[in-house]
């Protein structure tokens, strides 16, 4: 199990209390400190989404954790659904070639790049 001691300051000033964010793994340490930046800086930040209840009738591909292999990276399952069947949390829209990362688990791995037929 992992463990960290912080002050309650830094928890407070990180805005985060998930150990993952604390405490990254280890290969990322074995970075050097002028490489690290955070992802807002390497990427565009994408939060177009959309309302798929908006159309209950309407089919769309949704990708979600379970969707994505772990060991090769590549969206293998996502799901088709109705507006109507969607999850709350089916918003966010997705584009050709955009890297999806989990904040959900993020020690799970399910990082994958987008393929053109998932666009929209």
């Amino acid at each position: 199990m992992k463990t960290l001691q912080v002050t309650a300051q830094q928890l407070k000033s990180a805005v985060r209390w998930d150990i993952d964010f604390h405490l990254p793994p280890v290969g990322i340490k074995a970075f050097p400190k002028t490489l690290l930046v955070p992802v807002s800086r390497a990427a565009d930040i994408i939060k177009k989404k959309r309302d798929p209840s908006a159309r209950p009738e309407t089919l769309f591909k949704y990708v979600d954790i379970s969707s994505v292999d772990v060991e090769t990276g590549v969206v293998v399952r996502p799901q088709e659904l109705t507006g109507a069947e969607a999850p709350s949390r089916a918003r966010k829209v997705i584009h050709a070639y955009d890297i999806i990362i989990s904040t959900c688990r993020p020690t799970r791995g399910a990082i994958a790049v987008i393929p053109e037929e998932l666009a929209g």
